[in-house]
């Protein structure tokens, strides 16, 4: 009887595992799409010229699973990275627009809303135990 509850238990927990992997998958995900978002804010309502939001994902991506971004982008989202990069930063600039402008965001306080959630993001995935597989077949 011991036995078949440990079995229970076992199987259990790899469903869990499995359940997490898509968390995780969509943690990942959401880092890279808030970046971007922080990047053309800054570009298009600060100034900044660079994206380095990005850039920096970019530089965890290397050191922590040894592919870029490009490649998760590739692997999780199938798409091409250009295409997808694309089609965020027009996502971010038409919710600029309709918003009515960087004036508006700015008095809504959206670049310390963009830090505080790019920083959370960014710790969370800096602490997670989860890796992406680059060779995965969708």
């Amino acid at each position: 009887m011991n036995l078949y509850k440990y079995i229970l238990m076992f199987i259990f927990s790899m469903q869990v595992v499995n359940a997490g992997d898509l968390d995780k998958e969509k943690l990942h995900t959401t880092l890279i799409t808030t970046a971007i978002h922080f990047d053309v804010f800054n570009q298009k309502c600060r100034g900044v010229s660079l994206a380095k939001k990005i850039a920096k994902v970019n530089r965890l991506f290397l050191s922590k699973y040894d592919f870029t971004v490009n490649n998760y982008i590739e692997t999780y989202l199938s798409q091409d990275p250009r295409v997808a990069k694309s089609q965020l930063r027009k996502q971010m600039l038409n919710k600029i627009i309709e918003t009515g402008g960087c004036k508006q965001l700015r008095q809504k306080r959206a670049g310390k809303k963009f830090k505080k959630d790019y920083r959370k993001y960014f710790k969370q995935v800096e602490q997670s135990s989860w890796i992406p597989k680059v060779t995965r077949t969708r």
